[in-house]
């Protein structure tokens, strides 16, 4: 999974840079449409590989799953409407973003300096 993240990333990565430069956008969504497309089909082909075993939603029974079931569906929904302001405004979008990176930064720096296993501390650091 990992590794397919890295192919997909640096593949999308290197056509979205081209066809930026020719600004076509449309054909930007289209593959990512396209990219989205084959990653679900790959997904039904291969659900019996990927089908959740031991997840903390697929230990739940009853209520317990259907309402963290809820609140997944609910985060989804509602990331939309959030993107969708984040695009229309995209010079506030950029500082919110520096100061996320900026406070992640920090946190796994603290985190990093803090951890009290010392070879998971070497790690980190790499």
């Amino acid at each position: 999974n990992y590794a397919g993240m890295n192919v997909g990333f640096f593949i999308g990565f290197t056509v979205a840079g081209n066809y930026q430069l020719e600004e076509a956008y449309s054909t930007i969504f289209w593959f990512a449409t396209v990219g989205n497309a084959m990653a679900i089909v790959l997904a039904l082909v291969f659900w019996r590989t990927l089908a959740d075993r031991d997840t903390p939603l697929s230990q739940r029974r009853g209520t317990a799953f259907w309402i963290r079931f809820a609140v997944g569906v609910a985060v989804l929904a509602g990331l939309v409407p959030v993107l969708a302001a984040l695009l229309q405004h995209p010079a506030d979008t950029a500082i919110g973003m520096k100061a996320l990176c900026t406070a992640v930064g920090i946190a796994l720096l603290v985190l990093t300096l803090r951890h009290p296993v010392a070879a998971e501390r070497r790690r980190m650091q790499a």
